[in-house]
C-alpha cells in the first residue's frame, strides 16, 4: 500500500488555489465533498474534512487530502473520495465515503458509511451504517445499524430457528415450543401436558382420571361428572359412580302418597284418611321447609297445572253428576270454586281423579253412567280456565265386570282399564286403553288371557310411557312375576313377555330405564334397570326403605319415605 502525504503548506495552498480558480476534472466522479482535518484510518474506514479530497483503497484510509488508489481506482478532487475495486461502482455525495467489492453497486448520501460484499445492494439513508452480505438487500433508515448474515432463514417443516445461534435447532414438538417457537403446553391438575404432530396442543388425564373438557375428573366421585362426563347428581354426592340421593324436606305429619311436578315446584300429597288429603310445597331443587298448601282436600288430587290444583270435589255415587273443583296453590283454601260438572259419575280414587295434560295445558277426565245394557264411559277434555268442554268418545262396555285402571303414571293421553269376562271358564280378562286426544275412537285391546296364574292378572299397580306397559302380577299366586306389553298395539295372542322375574311395588320409568323397589333386592333399596332388560336390577342406594309414592322430570327421580314412628314422611331425590 502507498500512502501520500502532504504538508501543511502544500494543504493551505491548495486551498487558496481553490478559492481563487475554477477546477474541471473529468475523472471526478462526485463534486460536493470537502475533507477538513485529514485523519488517516485502516481497516476500511474513512474520515472527511473540508478543503480536499481523499480516495481510499481497500481496506485503507484517506486523510488530509491526500488520494491515493488501488486496484483500477478512479480518484479526484473537488470534496469527493471514490474508490472501486474489482469491478465496482461507487458513488458517494456529501461527503460521503463509499467503497463496494464483488460486482457491488452501493449508493450512500448524506453523511453515511456504506459496505456491501458479495453481489449485494445495499442503500442507506441518514445517517446510517448498513452491512449486508450473502446475497441479502438491506435498506436502513433513520440512524439505525441492520445486519443480516447467510440468506434469509427457512426451517424444514417442524423445526425453528428459536434462539440465538444459527440454524433450525429447535424442534416444535415439545411441550416448551409447541408448533411455533415460546408456545408452550400446559396441562389442568391430574393431567400431562403434550404436543400433538399437528404443532397444537393438548393433555392427557393421569390413570383413574378421565377428561371431560378441559379438565381430568374422577368419574367415581365427581359429583359434576357421575360415571361420565357432564353428569350432575343435582346437589348430592357421588358414590362408586352412583349419584346419592338428597332429602328435600321432611313433613311431620301424615303419609306420604303421591308427588307431582309442575310449574318448578314439587307437591307432595298424604295418603287419604277418611277420605281426606293434605297437600304440601316443596322445592324441587335443594332442600327446603314445605309448606302447606291445603291441610284438607277430598280425596287424592292428581292434577296441578298453571299454579292451580284441579280434584273431584264431590262423590255422589252411580249415575249421579261429580262436581271437579280447582283452587289457586298459592291461597287454596280462599279461592277454591266449582270448575265443572261432570254429566256422569266419576270415581273419586287416586287413579280416576282428572289428569293434567301439560302438551295442550288441558284438563282430561272420564266419567260414566249405568244402563240396562252396560256402563257408558266418556272422556272428557277442558282447557284449564274451563273453556272448551268437550266429549272426546263415547264406549259401551256390556262386561258385568270391569276394572277402572285409569291413568297411569301421570299420563293423559291414554285412559287404562280391563274388562273381566265372569261367565267363562277358565274366565277370561281382557286390557284396554282408549286415547284421549283423539275423537270418536273405540277402545284398543292390547292384551288377553285367562285369570289366575299365569294370567293378566292386571292390578292396582301399573307403569306406562310411550312405547311400554308394565305390572307386576296381582294374582297372589307364587312366584310372582311383572309382565310388560308393547304399545300402541299389544299382542295378539299368546301370553305377555316377564318383564322381571319378581314383584314390583312401587317406581317409575322414563324411555329408557326403571327405577323402583324390587323383590329380589334388599328391602331398604331402590333399584335400576334397563327396559331391554329387567333380569338382574342393580342397586341404586340403601337406606330407603318402604319408598312409594315415585315421580320423575327429564333430570332426577322424586319419592317418599316413611318416618320411624309412621307419622310424617321425607321427600327424597336423585339424579338419574
Amino acid at each position: 500500500m502507498r500512502t501520500a502525504v502532504f504538508s501543511a503548506i502544500a494543504l493551505s495552498s491548495l486551498i487558496v488555489a481553490c478559492s481563487s480558480s475554477t477546477i474541471t476534472n473529468t475523472n471526478l466522479v462526485s463534486d460536493a465533498g470537502s475533507l477538513v482535518g485529514g485523519s488517516s484510518s485502516s481497516g476500511g474506514s474513512n474520515a472527511a474534512s473540508t478543503g480536499g479530497t481523499g480516495t481510499n483503497t481497500v481496506g485503507g484510509s484517506s486523510a488530509g487530502g491526500q488520494t491515493a488508489s488501488q486496484g483500477g481506482v478512479s480518484a479526484s478532487a473537488g470534496g469527493s473520495s471514490s474508490n472501486d475495486t474489482g469491478g465496482a461502482t461507487s458513488t458517494a455525495t456529501g461527503g460521503v465515503t463509499s467503497a463496494a467489492t464483488g460486482g457491488v453497486t452501493s449508493t450512500a448520501t448524506g453523511g453515511v458509511t456504506s459496505t456491501a460484499t458479495g453481489g449485494v445492494t445495499s442503500t442507506a439513508t441518514g445517517g446510517v451504517t448498513s452491512t449486508a452480505t450473502g446475497g441479502v438487500t438491506s435498506t436502513a433508515t433513520g440512524g439505525v445499524t441492520s445486519a443480516a448474515t447467510g440468506g434469509a432463514t427457512t426451517c424444514s417443516a417442524g423445526f425453528g430457528d428459536c434462539t440465538s445461534a444459527p440454524g433450525c435447532e429447535t424442534p416444535l414438538n415439545t411441550t416448551s415450543n409447541c408448533g411455533a417457537c415460546g408456545q408452550a403446553c400446559s396441562a389442568p391438575t391430574n393431567g400431562s401436558a403434550t404436543c400433538l404432530n399437528s404443532g397444537s396442543c393438548s393433555f392427557t388425564c393421569d390413570q383413574n382420571f378421565t377428561q371431560c373438557g378441559s379438565s381430568c375428573v374422577n368419574t367415581s366421585n365427581d359429583a359434576n361428572n357421575c360415571s361420565a362426563c357432564g353428569h350432575s347428581c343435582l346437589g348430592g354426592t357421588c358414590t362408586a359412580s352412583v349419584c346419592q340421593p338428597i332429602a328435600l324436606g321432611t313433613v311431620a305429619t301424615g303419609g306420604g302418597n303421591s308427588l307431582i311436578i309442575s310449574g318448578g315446584a314439587l307437591y307432595a300429597i298424604t295418603a287419604a284418611t277418611q277420605t281426606y288429603s293434605a297437600v304440601w310445597k316443596l322445592d324441587p331443587n335443594a332442600p327446603s321447609t314445605p309448606v302447606s298448601v291445603l291441610s284438607s282436600i277430598y280425596r287424592t288430587p292428581q292434577c296441578i297445572m298453571n299454579g292451580k290444583m284441579y280434584w273431584v270435589s264431590s262423590d255422589n255415587g252411580t249415575n249421579s253428576p261429580s262436581d271437579i273443583s280447582y283452587c289457586s296453590v298459592s291461597n287454596c283454601a280462599a279461592t277454591t270454586q266449582l270448575f265443572t260438572t261432570s254429566p256422569g259419575h266419576i270415581f273419586s280414587s287416586y287413579a280416576e281423579q282428572p289428569i293434567c295434560d301439560l302438551s295442550t295445558n288441558e284438563l282430561v277426565w272420564r266419567d260414566f253412567t249405568t244402563g240396562l245394557s252396560g256402563k257408558v264411559e266418556t272422556i272428557y277434555r277442558a282447557a284449564a280456565n274451563g273453556t272448551n268442554i268437550r266429549a272426546m268418545t263415547s264406549f259401551l262396555v256390556s262386561s258385568n265386570y270391569q276394572l277402572e285402571i285409569g291413568f297411569v303414571s301421570q299420563r293423559a293421553d291414554r285412559y287404562f282399564f280391563l274388562v273381566e269376562d265372569l261367565s267363562s271358564t277358565p274366565q277370561v280378562e281382557t286390557l284396554y286403553y282408549v286415547p284421549t286426544n283423539v275423537q270418536n275412537v273405540s277402545p284398543v285391546s292390547v292384551v288377553t288371557g285367562n285369570a289366575g296364574q299365569n294370567g293378566v292378572n292386571v292390578g292396582l299397580t301399573e307403569f306406562t310411557n310411550d312405547s311400554l306397559f308394565m305390572w307386576p302380577d296381582n294374582s297372589g299366586y307364587t312366584p310372582q312375576q311383572s309382565f310388560s306389553l308393547p304399545l300402541p298395539n299389544g299382542i295378539l295372542s299368546g301370553s305377555p313377555p316377564i318383564f322381571y322375574p319378581g314383584y314390583i311395588s312401587s317406581g317409575v320409568m322414563d324411555d329408557q330405564n326403571f327405577y323402583g323397589v324390587f323383590t329380589s333386592l334388599p328391602s331398604d333399596a331402590i333399584g335400576k334397570c334397563a327396559l331391554s332388560n329387567c333380569t338382574s336390577p342393580g342397586i341404586l342406594f340403601r337406606g330407603e326403605a318402604n319408598a312409594n309414592g315415585f315421580t320423575q322430570d327429564s333430570t332426577a327421580i322424586y319419592w317418599v319415605t316413611p318416618g320411624l314412628t309412621s307419622q310424617g314422611f321425607t321427600v327424597w331425590k336423585a339424579a338419574k
